[in-house]
């Protein structure tokens, strides 16, 4: 297959999953977490056009911890129509998730194989559970979308020749965007780092001297900018962050990996605590 024809069925692919998403939106219900979820989007949408005087969102122990990025987006749309306020939830959801098929796609291109990113396409677009929570779980599946763009846009840079500030501004957009749903996107600077270091040190050499001497100025200046445009980002969207911009996230990524909280989930007619679901949850 062409490089040309391969980017026709991708495009084709993607078209057909834009399809599929506008026909079926409306036929799933709200997931268990999905009303809590809401409310807290609501209330940080009340934050913001209260001039930040409302602070409510931050009273959520649990929801505080998450950027709302999707949250305001969907809350932000749906006052208008709120007896739509599902079917606008999962229809920006299902937009994620195509769109991290597509970032999945521009990753698989980086190989130079015209096949691979169809593969790649077709095996998350055809698995189950990626499919079905694409409509009901705004939390993975944005998540899943930016984290996608921002391994291109991370590995393309480690991948380059010759490296623009824009694709550093991309990449801390991606990586950015992906903070401000899950903290959990501190994962991808530092793939890109240690991408980074790996590409700038030849053979034989002591790694450290050569490093020090590969990173001339430019490049430093480069990803620290990378770095404030992904922190500025992540911290936008997020009531909680604003509180202490440097300190607050880093706070949630120690809450996060600890994550103290439980709560009920039906899993095959049964209600079981979220903290002892068996693994082929």
């Amino acid at each position: 297959m062409t490089p040309g024809r391969a980017r026709t069925v991708s495009t084709a692919m993607l078209l057909l999953g834009a399809g599929a998403i506008l026909l079926t939106f409306r036929d799933y219900g709200a997931s268990w977490d999905e009303p809590s979820a809401a409310h807290y989007g609501e209330l940080v949408l009340s934050y913001f056009t209260s001039g930040f005087q409302d602070l409510r969102a931050n009273a959520q122990e649990y929801y505080r911890n998450y950027g709302a990025a999707f949250e305001l987006l969907s809350a932000s749309l749906y006052q208008f129509v709120p007896e739509w306020k599902y079917d606008i939830r999962h229809l920006l959801a299902a937009l994620a998730g195509l769109g991290g098929l597509a970032g999945l796609m521009r990753f698989a291109g980086l190989f130079r194989d015209p096949w691979l990113p169809i593969f790649a396409g077709l095996a998350l677009a055809l698995l189950p559970r990626y499919y079905g929570h694409a409509f009901i779980n705004a939390k993975d599946i944005p998540f899943a979308c930016f984290f996608a763009w921002g391994m291109f846009t991370g590995v393309r840079l480690i991948l380059a020749e010759e490296r623009s500030a824009r694709d550093f501004i991309y990449c801390g957009l991606a990586m950015g965007l992906a903070l401000s749903i899950r903290i959990g996107g501190f994962l991808l600077p530092a793939f890109l780092l240690a991408g980074l270091a790996f590409r700038l040190l030849p053979e034989g050499k002591r790694a450290l001297v050569v490093l020090r001497r590969s990173l001339d100025r430019r490049l430093i200046l480069q990803v620290g900018g990378m770095a404030v445009v992904a922190w500025v980002v992540m911290i936008a969207f997020w009531p909680f962050a604003h509180e202490s911009p440097l300190l607050r996230p880093l706070e949630t990524f120690f809450y996060m990996n600890a994550f103290p909280v439980s709560y009920p989930v039906l899993f095959e007619g049964a209600v079981v605590p979220s903290d002892q679901l068996p693994h082929r949850y």
